[in-house]
């Protein structure tokens, strides 16, 4: 039996402005929502919603609608939600005007395809390591820089030329001797994924826990940006190391207000969870769970700030370390 059930059903909603509700966790209240919207989010927003536009439809007609659609949902949208949930809500738009689904079914499979080729040479590195814990976490940070959502330029060298700096530059942030202890004292880790190709990198991590762990890896509920979903998580061949399960929601991030109850009790149940990327860490700091750990490259300068940390830098946190915002 894997560690959570696995019905998976993505709920749908109209475009709203209202804040969400907590979600009670264990006799807590996670909101998941802590780092809010900062001003300098906006334009970036409209930067994506322009890139995704021109990449869903070539008519001029409906990416000037959506534009304007997304310039009015800007203005009216309260800075106190997160901005992986405004992504949500901004490719939503993008998808009912254009009639396209998933924006970036080709890149995803394309980059999945480009690191399983990588893998055998990643994998001998991993075992030819004398820390071979430290060079799988981070060689899967390196990996989340595979993120179409940035406005940064990815090409094959890129991800390469990532992967080699990240065996030498030192972590800004460092808690793996933590999640190394809490990895190897843990019956149940919960990993949520962040983007296909990446995901490839997440296995040689997840294959260093003990095989009697076991492992779910959590996917977005539905097509957003270049995260990945069930199918690329299956494509990627994280099964049948690890259980795979949407988390119910199409945010590339983990809203847990709005993800699957399945979900939430996969999230409350494990020992260790795993968070990967920027929009994991948006969506959940501050939530309070010290058996939470984020690994993300710092790609933007609003989580920069946030962290206290330069651009590009290789984090490692423990979420006990946290303070939540107000």
């Amino acid at each position: 039996m894997g560690l959570c059930p696995k019905k998976e059903k993505v709920r749908k909603r109209a475009i709203r402005f209202d804040g969400l509700p907590p979600v009670a966790l264990g006799g807590r209240m996670a909101y998941g929502r802590y780092m809010f919207t900062a001003l300098d989010c906006l334009p970036c927003m409209v930067r994506q919603t322009a890139e995704a536009a021109a990449r869903a439809t070539a008519d001029p007609a409906r990416r000037e609608e959506i534009l304007r659609r997304a310039c009015r949902y800007l203005s009216e949208m309260p800075l106190a939600q997160t901005p992986p949930e405004a992504a949500r809500d901004l490719h939503a738009l993008v998808r009912e005007v254009s009639g396209c689904g998933d924006l970036f079914a080709e890149a995803k499979r394309r980059y999945n395809e480009l690191l399983l080729n990588a893998w055998p040479k990643l994998h001998e590195k991993v075992r030819r390591s004398k820390k071979p814990f430290e060079t799988a976490v981070r060689l899967a940070i390196g990996g989340n820089i595979i993120d179409f959502g940035t406005g940064h330029a990815i090409d094959e060298r890129r991800v390469f030329d990532t992967l080699a700096e990240v065996l030498e530059q030192p972590l800004a942030l460092n808690a793996l001797k933590e999640l190394h202890a809490a990895v190897k004292r843990a019956r149940q880790v919960l990993y949520l994924a962040d983007n296909a190709g990446e995901i490839v990198l997440d296995k040689l991590l997840i294959g260093q826990f003990p095989t009697c762990t076991r492992v779910t890896v959590a996917v977005k509920g539905g097509p957003i940006l270049n995260d990945a979903t069930v199918d690329d998580a299956r494509a990627a061949g994280l099964s049948p190391r690890a259980d795979i399960l949407s988390n119910g929601y199409d945010a590339p991030g983990t809203v847990l207000a709005r993800c699957s109850a399945d979900f939430r009790a996969c999230f409350e149940a494990a020992d260790v969870v795993i968070s990967k990327g920027q929009g994991n860490y948006e969506t959940l700091s501050g939530c309070g769970r010290a058996n939470l750990f984020y690994l993300l490259k710092v790609k933007c300068p609003v989580v920069s700030r946030q962290l206290g940390v330069p651009l590009g830098s290789l984090v490692a946190l423990q979420e006990a370390a946290t303070a939540p915002l107000r």
